[in-house]
């Protein structure tokens, strides 16, 4: 298959032919360095049909494939473990299924890459990963982020005070806002905790701070 390459070779030869020798194609196929023919030619005072075969190299791009941030998630590539800040080599046809998985507290935000006309991804948190064919070079990010969650007060018949907050986790710990303690007419805010009346754990104080446990 010459994949609409154009050669100026002869296509038919007789036994009086001389001896042909096959020259390169003279247009490019994309994504790949031409070898050879095989065979490279045909002998004078040969007979029969023969098949001429061209021969192809695939031209790698070399993807370097990293996190952000480091501690957001790692990385797997076709369904194994893989070591951010390594490279893999993709090509048109050559491709590799790259996936993101975010650790507790993270969910994949986007894919960066350096260069769109080199890298090309589809996909979500599994992306397939290819190249234009120009053996030049780029990177792929996988962007985690921090998932948010809302954290609502009751208040137990009290008034004022923060309603709920969000709650981001990042960089190995969660990013609160302080909260503000609400009031009950004859009675002291004594702060909040996991269980009703008082039980579980106490997770903000009497003043609206945090508690870390």
């Amino acid at each position: 298959d010459l994949y609409g390459v154009t050669h100026t070779n002869p296509t038919i030869y007789t036994i009086e032919s001389e001896a042909i020798t096959f020259t390169n194609p003279t247009s490019e196929r994309t994504g790949y360095t031409f070898k050879g023919w095989n065979p490279t030619g045909i002998a004078k005072g040969s007979t029969g049909n023969k098949t001429i075969t061209a021969q192809w190299t695939e031209i790698l791009s070399t993807i370097t494939i990293t996190t952000n941030p480091a501690e957001g998630g790692s990385i797997e590539v076709d369904g194994k473990a893989f070591t951010p800040g390594n490279t893999v080599q993709v090509g048109v046809a050559t491709t590799k299924q790259v996936t993101a998985v975010p650790n507790e507290g993270y969910g994949v935000a986007t894919w960066g890459v350096s260069n769109k006309d080199i890298v090309n991804v589809s996909g979500g948190a599994t992306v397939t990963l290819k190249s234009d064919g120009s053996g030049s070079t780029g990177t792929l990010t996988a962007n985690f982020i921090g998932l948010e969650y809302t954290i609502t007060f009751e208040k137990q018949e009290g008034t004022e005070g923060t309603d709920n907050v969000t709650v981001r986790y990042k960089n190995n710990n969660y990013s609160i806002s302080p909260v503000v303690a609400p009031t009950r007419t004859g009675y002291t805010f004594g702060g909040y905790y996991t269980e009703a009346a008082g039980a579980g754990v106490q997770v903000v104080s009497a003043e609206g701070q945090w508690v870390t446990n």
